[in-house]
């Protein structure tokens, strides 16, 4: 695969799948920083699903676009190694997810930490050690299939009326 295409197969996987991924720890962190109950948090995230994975995608999505871009672009010696991969990538997708959600809100809170950091190094854990692995290289190349012959022997012919 072309350094060009990876860059592009990355990005998009992890734009798609990134944002998502950080969700468990979006909603411990919610748990955790405003003392409600699970329940009453699950009851307010499916009232609001649209709105919810809307936001998700949109906070999440461009540092989830940069660390893709930044994966691919890992040397040989860390790239060819899951657990190497897997690790930066996590590292990378806590510092972008950070950074971007410092540029956002304008201020440094713990809430931040929670809803950017967290979901950025669980995201960056998983698509690193995944995304090699997903659909769209481009290395396999399209073979026609032999065209099957049906044994027209026995069949009689149409007759139209």
């Amino acid at each position: 695969m072309t350094k060009t295409r990876r860059i592009f197969h990355h990005a998009c996987w992890f734009a798609l799948l990134g944002p998502h991924l950080g969700v468990p720890v979006t909603f411990a962190g919610e748990l955790l920083t405003n003392h409600r109950t699970a329940e009453n948090l699950l009851l307010q995230i499916v009232l609001n699903f649209p709105f919810f994975m809307a936001v998700t995608w949109f906070l999440g999505g461009v540092s989830a676009l940069l660390t893709g871009i930044a994966t691919a672009c890992l040397p040989p010696q860390i790239y060819q190694h899951a657990w190497h991969r897997s690790l930066a990538c996590g590292a990378m997708g806590s510092v972008i997810a950070t950074l971007y959600g410092l540029i956002y809100s304008g201020s440094i809170d713990s809430v931040i930490f929670w809803m950017a950091t967290g979901p950025g190094l669980l995201a960056g854990l998983i698509m690193g050690r995944f995304v090699p692995y997903l659909p769209g290289r481009g290395e396999k190349k399209y073979v026609r299939p032999a065209l099957v012959k049906i044994p027209t022997g026995n069949a009689q012919p149409e007759m139209k009326e």
